[in-house]
């Protein structure tokens, strides 16, 4: 296996400095040692943020005034709005790892928004934030649907008397996301990584159970019992608080007792510790949990030829499969643990769309070779003779239609 390229990351430019709060929220500072330490607007490396950085190494950049403690934005901002929506039970009751995304969306608008009355906002304003962001449609969606979710919030407070953001439809692009797995690209990785080793059992573990990744790397011995995996999903353990007990497929059991496994949790880094980011907040220690996996099981893909192929293409292919393999869709999401039977059948749709083309074709075949359920004036053709003003040609299995030449004329 061949040494993996490391990609370079951006170096933080001269005494810039980046602490997160206990939300997971990036705050950038300009420190220089001696000197009070000033805000820069963020996210790093954007022109907001090198605008500050350049005042800040002339001098110019002022400190920006603190507020008492205790003391709340100006009533009708969009700050006021934004901190009471951090403080409701919507907000609380959402889990760390969605709490963390959405503060990533609002905080950079609230930098530039703050003290801007929220009851001037229209939807313009929030078409103009959605088409800065038009190059990457799943960014500029999803800020699209953050919003929605925070002016609503605003209309049951009082803030806002109607939602500008639901009057803002989202990008429309080409869908399917994340590349779902084949049969042929499932055999291809697990050939490469033989039962025995942490690559295997990740593509076991999510492959069998369709599990996120981020619940892939908190299973452990104590998720099982009696032949089943009972678990609280972690992204809707802080709302519904619904939990999954999935039956244990053989493969599966047979990749955990074939690998050395850690004593909290089934996958762990190549020290044997948990995947994990000890020191950091919450939210951003869920998230950054997952993405190091991801990462790393992306890296895993490509050393096995397959470098489309990541680890939610997984939860796609295991519904692929238990669909094909008969299941109802209320079956199949009792294991994928899906809420939207919408979102569901999104992951089986492409997969579904080739199988209903392969059958209806056969049937076409079929028809044709008979006689069954051909036009009376199209005929059949097998050596080459014409029946009819129309040809149907055969060539081996293959048949195809020709249509009339000229044009009929108008009966009435």
């Amino acid at each position: 296996m061949g040494s993996r390229k490391r990609v370079k990351r951006p170096k933080k430019p001269k005494y810039v400095i980046v602490d997160y709060d206990r939300y997971g929220t990036a705050r950038i500072y300009y420190r220089v040692p001696g000197v009070r330490k000033l805000r820069l607007r963020g996210p790093l490396f954007s022109e907001e943020f090198w605008s500050d950085y350049a005042a800040a190494t002339t001098g110019k950049l002022k400190p920006r005034e603190k507020s008492t403690k205790g003391e709340l934005p100006a009533a009708g901002t969009f700050d006021r709005m934004c901190v009471e929506y951090y403080q409701s039970a919507d907000y609380r009751a959402l889990s760390p790892d969605t709490r963390y995304r959405r503060r990533l969306t609002i905080e950079p608008i609230r930098e530039k928004c703050a003290a801007l009355p929220v009851r001037k906002m229209q939807p313009k304003h929030i078409r103009a934030m959605r088409d800065r962001r038009a190059d990457k449609p799943h960014v500029a969606n999803e800020l699209i649907k953050v919003l929605r979710q925070l002016f609503q919030f605003g209309v049951e407070y009082g803030f806002v008397e109607r939602n500008p953001a639901r009057e803002v439809p989202t990008i429309k692009g080409k869908r399917g996301g994340y590349h779902t797995w084949s049969p042929d690209e499932i055999a291809q990785y697990c050939e490469y990584w033989p039962v025995g080793t942490q690559e295997r059992l990740a593509l076991d573990l999510m492959l069998f159970t369709g599990m996120r990744r981020g619940d892939a790397i908190r299973i452990g011995p104590q998720h099982l019992k009696g032949g089943r995996l009972i678990f609280a999903p972690e992204k809707t353990r802080g709302s519904t608080g619904k939990r999954l007990s999935i039956p244990v497929h053989p493969a599966l059991s047979a990749s955990i007792a074939a690998t050395k496994t850690g004593d909290m949790t089934l996958l762990t880094t190549k020290h044997g510790k948990p995947w994990g980011a000890h020191g950091k907040p919450e939210g951003q220690r869920t998230k950054h949990r997952a993405a190091s996996f991801g990462n790393r099981f992306k890296s895993w893909c490509k050393a096995a030829g397959l470098p489309h192929c990541s680890a939610h293409g997984l939860r796609k292919a295991a519904a692929v499969m238990l669909v094909e393999a008969g299941c109802s869709s209320a079956e199949a999401t009792a294991i994928t643990g899906h809420d939207s039977l919408q979102v569901f059948e999104g992951y089986i749709r492409e997969r579904d769309r080739k199988r209903l083309a392969d059958a209806g074709m056969e049937r076409l075949i079929k028809a044709s070779k008979s006689g069954e359920g051909v036009p009376p004036d199209f005929g059949m053709i097998e050596d080459g003779t014409k029946t009819g003003d129309n040809l149907l040609i055969g060539k081996g299995p293959v048949w195809a239609l020709a249509p009339r030449t000229g044009l009929e004329p108008v009966t009435r």
